[in-house]
């Protein structure tokens, strides 16, 4: 009751299930009962093309617990983590990598804003896929906020908020209007190409780069890498 999970009908004095609950922490079953295009998916792609195999998966098959949003949540984060290389920030010199913490909680903010700000009720659910050099985060639903507001941070319009008000009080996000800003502190630290965005009319799309400006031109020559 107390992370909204549950509701009670002072009426009848009975608690019911919440919507947010049920995605969060429900059964398979009952989700698709509620919502039948009900589709969360990660893909994690062999190389940067769109037309590449995938070389992993995560879509219910029941190996991995039921596809409610908690389960999803962790499952993806731990994988996108582990493409993450242990030494991921890119130094004075543009040419080595260091710390990598930044970019993990850059990863993990987009992962959630693509969860708390998704139109269940849509038949585009979500689908996180990983390329070689960047990830795709799709969300049904299409940006409730400015382009301009929405990477100047502080100007949140979740969805679900009740979704989020879950994910905030388990520890897993922050106040709404934080994450933009985490991302971008680790596009400027570790050099990265600038995020971009598709807003559609019924879906949102938000690539996060985890490459630098320079390892985006493919040069293979140290002193043209120097000169950029």
């Amino acid at each position: 009751e107390k992370i909204n999970v549950l509701k009670k009908d002072r009426k009848f004095e009975k608690y019911f299930l919440t919507v947010a609950g049920l995605l969060v922490f429900g059964k398979h079953e009952s989700i698709k009962e509620y919502i039948p295009h009900y589709n969360i998916e990660y893909i994690r792609k062999s190389s940067f093309s769109e037309k590449a195999s995938f070389s992993d998966r995560i879509i219910y098959d029941g190996t991995w617990g039921e596809d409610n949003l908690y389960n999803f949540f962790f499952v993806v984060f731990e994988k996108l983590k582990n493409t993450i290389n242990s030494s991921s920030k890119i130094t004075e010199d543009n040419l080595i990598r260091e710390d990598n913490s930044k970019l993990i909680i850059a990863i993990r903010e987009a992962l959630i804003n693509t969860i708390i700000h998704c139109d269940f009720f849509s038949k585009e659910g979500i689908k996180v896929i990983r390329y070689s050099d960047k990830i795709l985060f799709i969300n049904g639903g299409s940006l409730r906020i400015d382009l301009q507001d929405f990477f100047s941070g502080g100007h949140s319009d979740p969805r679900n908020y009740y979704i989020q008000e879950i994910f905030r009080l388990i520890n897993v996000c922050e106040k709404a209007g934080t994450g933009i800003p985490k991302i971008m502190e680790a596009v400027k630290d570790y050099n990265l190409k600038k995020p971009d965005v598709v807003s559609k009319v019924d879906s949102f799309e938000f690539i996060l780069w985890d490459t630098s400006l320079i390892e985006n031109l493919k040069l293979s020559n140290g002193y043209e890498k120097q000169i950029i």
